[in-house]
C-alpha cells in the first residue's frame, strides 16, 4: 500500500466516523425534540367558543392559525426536525356540519376510509363535552392514527387527529391524549341565538313570513358609482294546501364585468319549515370557468347532500339546528329585528353547498346611509375567513329594498321593477314572462 493509499483509507475512516457522529446527533436531537413536548399559547377560533394548543417548538411547525376549508376550520402542526421530511402531523377540525351526528360512526367511517383496524379506544370527558377517540393502525404502510371526536352543542363537530409512524405510536399517543386535554370549551351564545331565530322561522313556515309571495320581485345590480351592471329577479310561490313540497323559489341573476358575464340560475323546492328540499342550480361564470351545476338535498333527517357533476364530486353534512338556505335570510332578518337580540349567529347554505357561518348584527339607525333611508339595518359579516361582509335594508314591513354586499368589489341590488330592468336589459323579456307564467300557475 503506498501512501495516496494510505491516506485515502485513513480519510474514508473519518468520513465514516463523521457520518456516524452525525447519526447519533440527529438520533439525540429526535430524542430531545420527543421528550420535551411543549405547546402554544391558546388559539382561538371567533366566534365558536372554541380554543386549543397545538404542539410546537423542538421540531414542530405550525402556522398557529385557523383555516376554513370544506365546511370546517382546521388548524395543523407538523414534526419536521429535518428539512423535507415530516414524520408526523396534528390536525384540529371544527367542523360546522359533520358527515355523521355520532362521533362513533364518524370514526369508523374515517378507519374504513383509511383501510385500518381499530385497536384500541377511549372517551376524555369534559364537563359538558365527551371526545370519544380510537388507536388505528394501518398495517401495510407502517402507519398509526388517534383520532378523536367530539359532537358539540347545535350540530357543531369537533375531531383531533394524530398521525406518525408505527414505530412511534406511544409517542403520538402522548401528542393526542396532549392535544385534547389542551382544548377548551365555552358557551357560544350567538350560536344559540341564531338557532332560535331559525326555529322560530321553521315553526312559523315561510307562508307567514312573506307578505308578497307568488308576486315575481325585481332588484338592479350597482357599482358604487351607481353603474348598472345587471339584475336579479326571484319568485316565490308557495301552495295553499298541504302539500308536503309547497314551497319552489326560482332566482337568476346577470352581471355584466369587463371580463364577460356572470349568471346563476337556481330552483328550489321543499315544505314551509324547510325540513326538506330539492335545490338545483346552475352558474356560468367567464370562459376560463365554465359553466358549474350543483344539487343540493336536504332529508327529514337532517342529512345534506351536495351533487357536482362539473367535475363529480359528493359529499354528505348532518346540518344543525341554526342552518338555513340563504335565498331565505329576509324572512331570517326579519324574525332578527323582532327579537331582542343585538347579535346572532346562523349557518347559511349556499347554492354550491358550502356553509358559512354568518353573524348577524344590528345597525345603529344613525349610522344608516341608505337613500332612502331604511326602517331597519342589519350587517352580515362572512366567518369564511374572506373579509366579505354585507348590509341589509328593510323597509317598515321589513321587505328588503336594498343590500350592498362588499367583496372584491362593491354590488349593491337596488329593488327595481320589471320595466326598469327591461329598460337595460330587454334581451331578458321572454324569460321574465315564463316566470311570471309559472307564478300564475301555483
Amino acid at each position: 500500500m503506498n501512501v495516496s493509499d494510505k491516506e485515502r483509507y485513513a480519510l474514508d475512516k473519518v468520513a465514516l466516523l463523521v457520518i456516524f457522529a452525525l447519526g447519533l446527533l440527529l438520533a439525540q436531537l429526535l430524542v430531545s425534540a420527543k421528550s420535551r413536548l411543549r405547546f402554544s399559547e391558546p388559539l382561538e377560533l371567533p366566534y365558536a367558543g372554541v380554543s386549543v394548543r397545538m404542539p410546537q417548538g423542538n421540531g414542530w411547525h405550525s402556522e398557529n392559525t385557523w383555516q376554513f376549508i370544506a365546511n370546517a376550520f382546521t388548524i395543523s402542526s407538523v414534526f419536521s426536525p429535518t428539512t423535507g421530511r415530516i414524520t408526523a402531523s396534528v390536525e384540529v377540525r371544527y367542523m360546522i356540519a359533520p358527515e355523521e351526528n355520532r362521533p362513533d360512526r364518524q370514526i369508523d367511517r374515517y378507519s374504513k376510509e383509511l383501510a385500518g383496524t381499530v385497536i384500541e379506544t377511549g372517551k376524555i370527558q369534559y364537563t359538558d363535552v365527551l371526545i370519544e377517540w380510537a388507536h388505528i393502525a394501518i398495517l401495510d404502510k407502517y402507519l398509526d392514527v388517534f383520532l378523536g371526536v367530539a359532537l358539540l352543542p347545535n350540530g357543531r363537530g369537533l375531531s383531533i387527529e394524530v398521525q406518525g409512524p408505527s414505530s412511534d405510536a406511544g409517542w403520538m399517543e402522548q401528542i393526542f391524549t396532549g392535544t385534547a386535554e389542551a382544548v377548551s370549551f365555552e358557551d357560544n351564545y350567538l350560536l344559540e341565538n341564531g338557532r332560535k331565530i331559525v326555529e322560530k322561522l321553521k315553526t312559523s313556515g315561510l307562508a307567514q313570513l312573506t307578505l308578497n309571495h307568488n308576486q315575481q320581485r325585481f332588484f338592479l345590480i350597482e357599482d358604487e358609482k351607481k353603474q348598472i351592471l345587471g339584475f336579479m329577479t326571484d319568485l316565490l310561490t308557495i301552495s295553499t294546501d298541504k302539500d308536503v313540497l309547497g314551497v319552489k323559489f326560482a332566482e337568476f341573476y346577470h352581471i355584466r364585468t369587463r371580463q364577460g358575464s356572470l349568471g346563476r340560475h337556481s330552483l328550489f323546492q321543499g315544505d314551509q319549515k324547510l325540513r326538506q328540499f330539492l335545490w338545483f342550480s346552475k352558474a356560468s361564470g367567464l370562459e376560463a370557468i365554465g359553466e358549474t351545476t350543483v344539487q343540493v338535498e336536504l332529508n327529514e333527517e337532517g342529512q345534506m347532500t351536495v351533487e357536482a357533476y362539473t367535475p363529480p364530486v359528493s359529499r354528505n353534512y348532518t346540518i344543525g339546528p341554526a342552518a338555513i338556505p340563504e335565498i331565505f335570510l329576509e324572512q331570517l332578518i326579519g324574525l332578527f329585528v323582532e327579537s331582542r337580540f343585538t347579535e346572532a349567529l346562523v349557518d347559511s347554505i349556499f347554492f354550491d353547498g358550502r356553509i358559512i357561518p354568518i353573524r348577524l348584527s344590528a345597525v345603529d339607525p344613525s349610522q344608516d346611509d341608505a337613500d332612502p333611508p331604511a326602517a331597519y339595518t342589519v350587517r352580515l359579516d362572512f366567518l369564511d375567513q374572506q373579509g366579505y361582509y354585507g348590509q341589509i335594508y328593510l323597509d317598515n314591513n321589513k321587505e328588503t329594498f336594498q343590500t350592498t354586499v362588499h367583496r372584491e368589489n362593491t354590488y349593491i341590488f337596488r329593488r327595481s321593477n320589471k320595466n326598469e330592468v327591461l329598460k337595460n336589459f330587454p334581451m331578458w323579456r321572454d324569460y321574465f314572462l315564463q316566470m311570471e307564467k309559472q307564478g300564475e300557475a301555483q
